[in-house]
C-alpha cells in the first residue's frame, strides 16, 4: 500500500488540514484591485489622454488626412509618439514614485510587485505592460478585445 501511495504516513480518511501563513509573509502580497476598479481607472486615463490628443489631432488637420485616407506611417508614427508623450507628461512622475496613473489615483489602486509589494521600476512598466498592451491593441479585429481582457 505505502508504494501506492508514495507516502506511508498519508492517511486517505483523514480530514483535509490547513496550512497558515505567518503575518510576516501574508503582508507581502497586496490585495488585488477588483476588475471593476482596473476598468474604471483606465477609463479616466483614456479620457484625460483623449483630452490631450484630440485637440492636437483636429488642430494639425490629422483627423481631416484620416478621413481621405491620406496620411502616411510616418505621420501616424508622430501622432503615437506625441500621445506617448502626452501619457508621460500626465502619468509619468506618479508612476515611477507611487506605481499611480491619475485614474489609479482617484479610484486607488496602483502598480506593484505582487511578489515583495514594491513599486515595478516605470521602464519595466512602460515595456512590459503598456507597449506590449498597445501592440496587442493593434491586431484586427481580436485586439480590442485582448485588451480589455488584459485591462480588467
Amino acid at each position: 500500500m505505502s508504494l501506492l501511495m508514495g507516502n506511508s504516513d498519508l492517511n486517505p480518511y483523514q480530514p483535509p488540514q490547513m496550512y497558515t501563513v505567518p503575518v510576516s509573509q501574508a503582508s507581502a502580497h497586496p490585495e488585488l484591485a477588483s476588475r471593476m476598479a482596473r476598468l474604471g481607472a483606465h477609463l479616466i486615463d483614456v479620457v484625460i489622454s483623449m483630452a490631450i490628443t484630440v485637440p492636437i489631432a483636429f488642430a494639425t488637420g490629422y483627423f481631416e488626412r484620416v478621413m481621405k485616407q491620406q496620411v502616411t506611417i510616418q505621420e501616424i508614427l508622430l501622432q503615437l509618439m506625441i500621445g506617448f508623450g502626452a501619457y508621460l507628461i500626465v502619468h509619468g512622475y506618479l508612476l515611477a514614485t507611487q506605481g499611480q496613473t491619475v485614474g489609479k489615483m482617484l479610484v486607488g489602486v496602483r502598480i506593484v510587485d505582487y511578489t515583495d509589494g514594491e513599486i515595478i521600476p516605470i521602464g519595466r512598466q512602460l515595456l512590459m505592460r503598456d507597449l506590449i498592451m498597445t501592440v496587442i491593441a493593434m491586431i484586427p479585429f481580436v485586439g480590442g478585445l485582448i485588451s480589455l481582457v488584459g485591462i480588467c
